[in-house]
């Protein structure tokens, strides 16, 4: 029996990896037990469903922590549940949530026990799939507000199924978005304000047809107010739509809101 790695992830002391019990999770899940196994940690394994009229959870369906872990060399096959606290410093909790709702279940689950870590499998969907289909794991993401591992169904993943090893060879970062999008909105305003002179050219912009206005009616101050004013509408506007898109793509950069357990 091997020692466990001693690299320790000290940023993640509870992890939660949400389950559906299919076999391709099972990738998702030896990811999860690994980190918590690097960081010493809690691991809960959720699952979440429609409410069960039985009100009986079927606690075999959840994936097994002493098995893996005696696949992966770490505890004796016949090892109890205690030793994985006791020699591993990993405590697991199972838990299966009825809600009709079942991002919003995990949602309510990871603010009342403070995670600070998800683990998610994903079908990674493109097209029209994933436009009828929608993702639930972005979607569980997005809400809970956490640091989320996604696992796509079909990836390798960083932590081997058979010894446990995790290793990470090259990273890639993207940031081209990150720096993009807030100088591109900045361009797009600078393009709506450098309109105003297109009537410079022969071109009717706002500001050529408040300067007609103003010749056939004599009334300068209500048509350039008025022109102001539709320019300062669309300013608006456009600056709305890119706070949207930047909360859509840029989430991960936006400043974490603490959890509070719910009373």
């Amino acid at each position: 029996m091997r020692e466990p790695d001693n690299a320790q992830t000290r940023g993640f002391a509870r992890i939660l990896h949400a389950t559906d019990f299919a076999g391709p999770s099972e990738l998702a899940f030896d990811h999860a037990l690994r980190l918590a196994l690097a960081s010493r940690g809690h691991l809960y394994l959720v699952h979440a469903d429609r409410p069960d009229p039985s009100g009986d959870a079927d606690w075999s369906a959840f994936p097994g922590i002493r098995s893996t872990l005696a696949r992966w060399g770490l505890l004796p096959a016949d090892a109890p549940a205690s030793d994985v606290a006791d020699r591993l410093g990993v405590r697991a909790s199972k838990a299966e949530i009825g809600a009709p709702d079942a991002a919003e279940g995990v949602v309510r689950f990871a603010a009342e026990h403070l995670c600070d870590l998800l683990v998610l499998a994903t079908h990674a969907r493109e097209g029209f799939a994933r436009l009828l289909q929608g993702s639930v794991a972005e979607t569980l993401a997005r809400r809970a507000g956490l640091p989320t591992l996604f696992l796509p169904l079909q990836a390798r993943g960083f932590v081997d199924p058979v010894t446990g090893t995790a290793g990470l060879r090259r990273i890639l970062l993207p940031g081209a978005l990150r720096r993009a999008l807030p100088a591109y909105s900045n361009e797009i305003i600078f393009m709506l304000h450098g309109t105003s002179i297109a009537s410079t050219v022969t071109l009717i912009d706002l500001t050529g047809a408040a300067r007609n206005a103003y010749s056939q009616f004599f009334a300068p101050f209500e048509a350039f107010i008025f022109a102001g004013l539709i320019y300062l509408a669309i300013t608006f506007a456009l600056v709305g739509l890119f706070r949207i898109a930047e909360r859509r793509w840029l989430a991960h950069l936006q400043p974490r809101k603490p959890l509070r357990k719910a009373a």
